[in-house]
């Protein structure tokens, strides 16, 4: 009874996902046809001609409710439009001068003084993204001080804003290429494994050789020689899976990236890819500064042997004279195999 209770209460919010949300409001339900994706609803034929022709929403975008955005696409658009700084508001303006995206409470608070504060909506209708040059503050002030430039035209001289089609592409590329980067590294570390995992065959065939000059102690430096490789490589093997783990990550996050810039594309407006291009330019940076540590500190050691002193010497003193270490992996070599 109580299993049939909980699935008639999912079969009953699911049925309420698909009915307008005007008419619910007023205690109808009446079959949603359109989805306005700036307001996040659905409504019925009435309350679509309603919504088209209302001032207020008159300039929205409405599609059939089954070409609707996934909700979590939904939800990212929302959420691109929310002040940061204050969460009931939405951003309006763009500040160049300080880089940041503000709302009305924003630029009064804030950015008053500013002289290249801008509405999105002329970011948008001229193709511009957030990109900008500047000189530092010190810099404005030492110049003012000593050859009486105007602070605001030297600002002025130095703004630059790219255009929006060159913001996408770039980012777009820049995701491309750490993506690119990204497979390389895992390739690189799939080789390395393989690379580490033979070095047991190694051993072995060192062991073999050696058998017939030390059979009376080769038991023993077997079992020395077995249990050093075998720390080595799990060692190895952790350190290396670890890192192929941060680059899986890093490799999703900047699927992620694409998903995000590809469903903003085909769902936002013009509006929401100024927005999401501003959020991505940080991210970028960031995602490229751990993309970088992650080729810098790519595994490059490998389990080798290393022989201290002569065969007949060895025999001497076998216990002590080999012992299991790491040496450069060199994949290079293991291209041309």
């Amino acid at each position: 009874m109580a299993s049939n209770s909980s699935d008639e209460v999912r079969s009953n919010q699911e049925s309420k996902a698909d009915l307008c949300a005007q008419c619910m409001c007023n205690s109808k339900e009446i079959l949603a046809v359109v989805y306005c994706l700036d307001c996040d609803d659905m409504f019925c034929e009435g309350c679509e001609n309603w919504h088209r022709t209302s001032k207020l929403s008159k300039e929205h975008r409405l599609s059939k409710v089954e070409e609707a955005p996934p909700s979590d696409v939904a939800q990212m658009i929302q959420k691109l439009i929310i002040c940061p700084n204050h969460l009931s508001e939405k951003v309006i303006y763009f500040c160049v001068e300080d880089d940041k995206l503000c709302c009305h409470h924003c630029a009064i608070t804030n950015h008053r003084k500013c002289e290249h504060l801008y509405t999105i909506e002329e970011c948008v209708q001229k193709q511009y993204a957030p990109e900008k040059v500047t000189p530092s503050s010190t810099q404005f002030s030492h110049y003012d001080r000593l050859n009486g430039i105007d602070v605001y035209k030297e600002i002025k001289s130095q703004v630059k804003l790219e255009e929006l089609n060159d913001c996408c592409k770039r980012i777009s590329a820049g995701l491309i290429a750490l993506e690119n980067e990204m497979e390389d590294l895992i390739t690189h570390e799939a080789s390395f494994q393989a690379e580490v995992t033979g070095s047991h065959d190694q051993v072995e065939a060192f062991l073999k050789d050696m058998h017939t000059k030390f059979e009376s102690v080769f038991s023993s430096l077997s079992i020395q020689l077995k249990d050093q490789c075998q720390a080595k490589v799990a060692e190895l093997m952790l350190l290396s899976q670890k890192k192929q783990l941060a680059v899986r990550s890093l490799e999703s996050q900047i699927r992620k990236y694409q998903d995000n810039m590809r469903n903003i594309k085909e769902h936002g407006k013009d509006q929401h890819m100024f927005l999401l291009c501003h959020d991505m330019n940080t991210m970028l940076k960031a995602v490229q500064d751990d993309s970088r540590k992650l080729v810098d500190n790519k595994s490059m050691s490998v389990v080798g042997i290393e022989k201290k002193t002569s065969t007949d010497e060895i025999v001497a003193s076998i216990l002590d004279a080999i012992e299991i270490k790491l040496i450069q992996f060199d994949i290079t070599k293991q291209t041309n195999k």
